[in-house]
């Protein structure tokens, strides 16, 4: 009679690519020599991620990375302690090439830095920035820094941004730059430059400079304050290229807005932490332009209900943080659980002037995988979350009694309650 073990190399092999990761290196090993040395070929790890399920511990990842010695791609998405995983990564998996972890983690700055020291081929390294609260490819970065190409990396020198990017060197990468460098290097890369980082004072004429740049992909902006008063909001849509825009600043006004510009059809991901005054209605319109959404982050004071309209024109959004706007209250709410059915990850928390009741409209929310939500301590109430969102695989609240946790933790054992204090979010 014929058996599995009687096919060939190739076919077990193909096999074994729909196989949880995990499943080939702890369990495929142990059915016989054969099926522990196929487990074992490079080709095969080509086409594997490993992405630890919502119930392994700490402990179980960084068990289970120990067995992956040909482990290419890691994937992180939930986790308390990140610094352990990452030892763990560097001592077990030398051929780490790519790396991602979602939503908000990250590492400590010893750790992402040890990373990079290790891994000098990895080709992406996408995590939360340490003691910040925004995303970036670090592995990206430091390969354009290193590329005279499509890329330019303009930076003060301060130990605030060494903090943040390390020590960064290359032909890419220039360092207190003057006010005639970006005005010669910008215009000798307009029509080439693809990925453009400006961490350093702004210039009144800048804004107008880079949306001259018409190959742009990849725009990053930390800016400590601006030395202009305004911007008209529509030149940012002649960026047709823009897939990934990040705004960091506290000093930052536009005026005008994106309803006579051009839809930006490749912006994917969008990140505006703003703390000055910023136009509500030009975030209104940001959905309407925008269609291909899938990850925004907003933390801007003055942010209101309004905004939040149109958002159902983007409906392929799976990301949305909009943590610490304190105006908006359940209506944003609504209209995100009305337009937004793909939606994955939603942080509202110390949004101070929701109130219980966006419980009852959560509920539509069936692909929901993490809510962060504020300070709710009634047990009932915590309790109907997991109740109404059976895929629901982690619930963060601000504060909550020890004892309601405890309960929470008993009743639904699959489910990670996470609070403010705990060190998955201590960064």
């Amino acid at each position: 009679m014929t058996t599995i073990n009687d096919l060939p190399d190739e076919i077990l092999l193909t096999i074994f690519k729909h196989l949880p990761t995990e499943d080939v290196s702890m369990s495929v090993p142990l059915v016989n020599h054969r099926w522990r040395s196929l487990s074992q070929t490079a080709s095969l790890w080509n086409h594997l991620t490993f992405t630890p399920l919502i119930n392994m511990s700490d402990e179980q990842v960084a068990r289970a990375l120990q067995t992956m010695p040909r482990l290419k791609s890691f994937r992180l998405q939930h986790g308390e302690d990140v610094d352990l995983i990452v030892d763990t990564l560097c001592q077990y998996c030398p051929d780490i090439r790519d790396i991602v972890m979602d939503r908000k983690r990250g590492p400590s700055t010893a750790r992402l830095f040890k990373l990079l020291t290790q891994y000098t081929k990895i080709e992406r390294l996408d995590v939360t920035v340490p003691g910040r609260s925004f995303q970036l490819d670090y592995a990206k970065l430091y390969k354009t820094s290193n590329s005279s190409g499509a890329s330019l990396i303009f930076l003060d020198e301060s130990r605030r941004l060494e903090r943040i990017f390390g020590k960064l060197h290359g032909p890419s990468v220039f360092n207190k730059p003057t006010y005639e460098d970006i005005v010669q290097l910008l215009s000798e890369k307009k029509d080439i430059l693809q990925y453009l980082v400006i961490c350093s004072k702004a210039i009144s004429t800048l804004p107008n400079m880079i949306c001259e740049c018409k190959e742009l992909r990849c725009l990053f902006l930390y800016i400590k304050q601006w030395d202009f008063t305004n911007l008209d909001s529509m030149i940012l849509t002649k960026l047709q290229n823009l897939e990934c825009l990040q705004v960091y600043t506290n000093k930052y006004r536009l005026r005008g807005s994106f309803t006579a510009g051009n839809e930006m059809l490749r912006l994917v991901k969008l990140e505006v932490v703003i703390t000055d005054p910023f136009p509500n209605s030009t975030i209104g319109v940001l959905f309407n332009k925008c269609p291909n959404l899938q990850h925004i982050k907003l933390q801007l004071e003055f942010l209101k209900d309004e905004c939040f309209m149109h958002i159902s024109k983007c409906p392929r959004l799976k990301h949305i943080d909009i943590s610490f706007c304190s105006l908006l209250t359940d209506k944003t709410v609504k209209y995100i659980a009305d337009g937004c059915a793909e939606l994955q990850f939603l942080d509202i928390s110390y949004c101070t002037n929701m109130t219980d009741d966006i419980i009852n409209t959560i509920r539509s929310l069936k692909h929901i995988l993490e809510l962060r939500i504020g300070h709710w301590s009634g047990f009932e109430r915590l309790r109907s979350i997991p109740l109404s969102l059976p895929g629901l695989c982690i619930l963060r609240c601000h504060w909550s009694p020890d004892n309601v946790l405890a309960k929470l933790k008993a009743e639904f054992p699959n489910l990670k309650f996470t609070t403010s204090l705990d060190p998955l979010f201590s960064y």
